[in-house]
């Protein structure tokens, strides 16, 4: 996965609890300077997608820095587009209800600045502590991205407390304790029509998913590792029921939103539907009819 300085990331990087938890006690114990505290949430938030889009530059997919630099590499954020993407940290303080934070996590500690260079066109860079990130992250980056237990998004601005958070074998489990038939969407559709599609998807049968072959799955980017988890939730959700133990395969009856004949089916919630071909391919067993894209249509015929 690339990241530029040409804009701010938004698409959230799956963490642990632990990681969630210490990176939001950091972040907030960045003092909000200022008398309008209906706008804190706003100002915490921004420093989230800040020092977020940071970790993916900097730690996430760079290169190290050496043992005894305190600071990883720098990278830059264009001043016009941190205004505007991120006010509460770029924007000048008469601008604002409070003071920006940006001086403030630089006296934190936690980034460093390199100033605008106006001569040679250049905009400020920024770093962050290796001792902070060895704080939230406590192994590699590739160490880290294998983990099995990451399901909390960074960026996620509510504190999360007392929040179970389920491994994968637990998800597994929960899935494999139930079994729901499926419930399709039927809003805006003719009787005429509910019967037919239901017809349809009941012929379809239910879908087989190797879940060994999911488990062992290594998703290439941060955006497969959150649709394997998002995935493998929505199974414990809709529930399922065993088809072979070696391999584990399980079957379950896939939930649509209706749709007329001759246009497309969504699954709901996204489900197997959502996944990427290249994650469907390596998980799916015997015949699926989405495989190839995030829609299915039936034929009027």
């Amino acid at each position: 996965m690339k990241y530029s300085a040409g804009y701010i990331i938004k698409r959230g990087i799956l963490v642990t609890l632990d990681t969630y938890n210490k990176f939001i006690e950091d972040v907030h114990n960045i003092p909000f300077i200022g008398k309008d505290g209906r706008q804190s949430p706003s100002y915490y938030l921004d420093i989230q997608r800040f020092l977020q889009h940071l970790i993916c530059n900097n730690f996430l997919y760079a290169k190290k820095t050496p043992e005894d630099n305190p600071w990883t590499r720098y990278s830059p954020i264009y001043n016009k587009l941190g205004k505007k993407e991120l006010p509460f940290v770029f924007k000048q303080d008469k601008y604002l209800c409070c003071d920006r934070a940006l001086e403030l996590l630089k006296e934190a500690g936690i980034i460093d600045i390199k100033k605008h260079s106006y001569g040679n066109g250049k905009s400020r860079t920024f770093a962050l502590s290796k001792t902070y990130l060895k704080r939230w992250f406590e192994s590699s980056p590739d160490d880290y991205k294998q983990r099995d237990d990451r399901y909390i998004y960074l960026s996620v601005g509510k504190r999360v407390r007392d929040v179970k958070i389920m491994t994968e074998e637990q998800l597994i489990h929960k899935a494999l304790s139930h079994f729901n038939k499926p419930r399709h969407a039927t809003r805006h559709v003719s009787r005429e029509t509910q019967q037919y599609m239901r017809q349809v998807y009941h012929n379809m049968g239910a879908l087989r998913i190797n879940l060994d072959k999911l488990q062992a799955y290594i998703p290439e980017d941060e955006r497969e590792a959150a649709l394997k988890s998002h995935f493998l939730q929505h199974l414990a959700e809709r529930g399922c029921r065993m088809v072979s133990s070696v391999p584990l395969v399980v079957e379950y009856f896939p939930e649509y939103k209706l749709a007329e004949r001759g246009t497309r089916s969504f699954e709901k919630n996204g489900g197997f539907q959502a996944l990427k071909a290249a994650i469907k391919w390596a998980v799916v067993v015997g015949i699926n009819y989405d495989i190839k894209s995030s829609q299915l249509t039936i034929s009027e015929t």
